[in-house]
């Protein structure tokens, strides 16, 4: 038997728009943005522990924290002797560890991390940061597009299976040997993806987000465009810059670069040494899709 609707009437809540312009809908759009602020907060002696989030909330009007539509990233912060407690409700979360080292633990595990290591967390899980030092990571789940759904994860997937802990040691190994063995002359530019094996068909670390590792030699990159917003950290090199939508945007180490979907960008190294960085974008369900939309733009 049917419930009488106690909201009142459904037909009072039912809206009507007509688009001027074929499908097009009344959304703010997506700005390049560079994180600063949040990284000199992250990054100073004094910082207290806790997350300092990269919310671009108000800009999108999206009416709940998110840096992009799917994405919500932040510093983590956690000063010496201290720790603290993260829950996402996402798909997984990814972090990589700018400064300091310490233990995550998570469904049972205990994860040893140090600088320039990258973790993968299930979703939905609780996880217990510590640091003897201090130390800050950059996180990042796709906890809005949940939100968004009005969704919670599910947990039916054992929780061991969705962790991951990338070495900063072999990470480097792996950019070493790009460099040194692998054509990559029709790519974008010599990177690694970090993906679990629970998604290796779609190259994922999470359901709902691609990682990977970037580096460019001194020189340029080749302008393209793709579907998915990026979220990039600058972890080193000098002299570089982005070029986003004919924008110059000037990196600066340890902040966080975000690039709009399908915004036309190129990145640009005019220091004498390899640029790195960390690179998340919310492409999972343009993987699945297969809209990713990728291309070069010459």
């Amino acid at each position: 038997m049917l419930q009488e609707d106690s909201g009142g009437d459904a037909s009072d809540r039912a809206r009507y728009f007509f688009p001027e312009r074929s499908y097009g809908r009344p959304l703010r759009p997506i700005k390049e943005h560079v994180f600063l602020d949040e990284r000199d907060r992250a990054m100073a002696p004094d910082a207290s522990t806790g997350l300092i989030l990269l919310d671009r909330s108000e800009a999108m009007e999206t009416g709940f924290p998110a840096t992009t539509p799917n994405l919500l990233a932040a510093y983590l912060v956690v000063t010496a002797g201290d720790h603290y407690e993260t829950l996402f409700q996402s798909s997984g979360e990814v972090y990589c560890v700018v400064k300091g080292s310490g233990r995550t633990e998570v469904a049972g595990q205990s994860l040893k991390w140090d600088v320039g290591d990258v973790l993968v967390l299930p979703g939905g899980c609780a996880a217990k940061h510590s640091s003897d030092e201090g130390a800050v990571l950059f996180v990042c789940s796709d906890q809005p597009c949940y939100t968004f759904l009005g969704a919670t994860p599910s947990n039916d997937l054992d929780p061991r299976a969705r962790t991951a802990l990338f070495l900063g040691e072999q990470i480097a190994r792996e950019l070493t040997s790009i460099h040194a063995e692998h054509d990559t002359s029709a790519a974008v530019g010599k990177a690694v993806v970090l993906y679990t094996q629970p998604f290796e068909r779609a190259l994922l670390a999470t359901p709902g987000i691609q990682v990977s590792m970037n580096s460019l030699e001194p020189g340029d990159q080749r302008p393209h465009k793709h579907a998915a917003a990026a979220l990039t950290l600058a972890l080193a090199g000098e002299a570089v810059f982005s070029v986003v939508d004919d924008q110059k945007i000037e990196w600066s180490n340890g902040a966080v670069m975000l690039t709009p979907p399908n915004a036309v960008h190129s990145h640009h190294n005019r220091g004498a040494d390899l640029m790195r960085s960390f690179v998340v974008q919310d492409a999972g369900l343009h993987a699945h899709m297969r809209t990713s939309g990728f291309t070069f733009v010459e």
